[in-house]
C-alpha cells in the first residue's frame, strides 16, 4: 500500500516538473559521456605518447661489468619483463679506415627506421651497405655508393656507403651496421655491449629493480633527462584530465540539487 501510494507521488511530482527532471537528466548523461571520453582520452594519450617518445631512444641502458659483455640472448631476456615496450642489443667497437679510427656501432636496421634518424641517401638493402655518421662525411670524404675497405686487426671487409644518417648523437660520428656484421667484425659472436631498453613511462623504477634481480652481475642505468620529461609530461596530462573531470562533476552537482 505504502508503495503505491509513494509510486503515485513520485509520478505525480515528475509529472508536474518535466522541464527540471529533463535538465537534470541531460546533465547527469552529460556528465556520464564526458567523464567517460575523459577515461578514454587519458588512456589513449598515454599509448600515443609512448609510441611518439619512442623516437628518442631508450630510457634504460643495460651493461656489463666494466671490460665485459652480455649474453646475446639478454635482449630477448628483458623483452619479456613487464612494462618493457622494447629491448635492443648493441656492439661497440672500434675499427680503422683509411688510417683513421672510428667507432663501429651494431645494431637492428629495422628497428632505427622507425625513430625518425634524419636519413641522406637509403637504408641498406644488401649486407655489404652499411650507414654511416653525417660527421664522417666530411671527415673522411665519403660518398654515397662509394665503396670503402674498413679493418680491424687481422680482419677486414669492403662494405658500400649507402646512406648518412644525422641522431644528434655518437652515432652521428660513428660507423651503423647490422648487429650481426658488428659482431663478425669485431669477432665478438655471442656477444652484446649493452642493451638499450625502452620502459613504459611511470614505470622505470619497477623495471629497474626487475632487470637487476633478473641479471644481478649487469649494470643498469636509467637516462633521467629522458625518463623525467616523459613521465613528467604523462603526469601533467593526467592532471589535467582529472582537473576536467572534477570541474564537469561538480557542475551536474549543482545543476541536479538546483533542480
Amino acid at each position: 500500500m505504502k508503495r503505491r501510494w509513494y509510486l503515485f507521488f513520485l509520478g505525480k511530482s515528475l509529472s508536474q516538473r518535466k522541464g527540471r527532471v529533463i535538465i537534470a537528466s541531460l546533465s547527469v548523461t552529460l556528465s556520464v559521456a564526458v567523464i567517460t571520453g575523459m577515461m578514454g582520452i587519458t588512456a589513449g594519450i598515454g599509448e600515443k605518447l609512448g609510441t611518439e617518445l619512442k623516437s628518442y631512444g631508450a630510457n634504460i641502458v643495460v651493461s656489463a661489468q666494466k671490460g665485459g659483455y652480455l649474453r646475446y640472448d639478454t635482449a630477448g631476456s628483458i623483452s619479456k619483463i613487464n612494462n618493457v615496450e622494447e629491448a635492443a642489443g648493441q656492439i661497440f667497437g672500434n675499427a680503422v679506415i683509411e688510417g683513421q679510427s672510428l667507432e663501429v656501432i651494431g645494431l637492428d636496421i629495422n628497428k632505427v627506421r622507425e625513430r625518425g634518424w634524419r636519413l641522406t641517401g637509403k637504408w641498406p638493402e644488401k649486407n655489404a651497405e652499411k650507414l654511416v655518421g653525417i660527421n664522417l662525411k666530411n671527415a673522411l670524404r665519403l660518398e654515397t655508393g662509394k665503396t670503402e675497405q674498413l679493418s680491424n686487426g687481422e680482419r677486414s671487409i669492403n662494405f658500400v656507403v649507402s646512406g648518412f644518417i644525422e641522431k644528434g648523437g655518437p652515432e652521428d660520428s660513428a660507423l651503423i651496421m647490422a648487429i650481426e656484421d658488428a659482431q663478425e667484425m669485431l669477432g665478438l659472436d655471442g656477444k652484446l655491449s649493452a642493451v638499450l631498453v625502452r620502459g613504459r613511462s611511470g614505470q622505470l623504477e619497477g623495471i629497474v629493480k626487475d632487470i637487476r634481480n633478473a641479471f644481478p652481475g649487469a649494470q643498469v642505468k636509467t637516462l633521467r633527462q629522458v625518463a623525467f620529461a616523459e613521465e613528467s609530461l604523462l603526469k601533467k596530462i593526467q592532471l589535467l584530465m582529472a582537473f576536467v573531470t572534477v570541474v564537469v562533476l561538480l557542475a551536474t552537482a549543482i545543476s541536479v540539487a538546483s533542480t
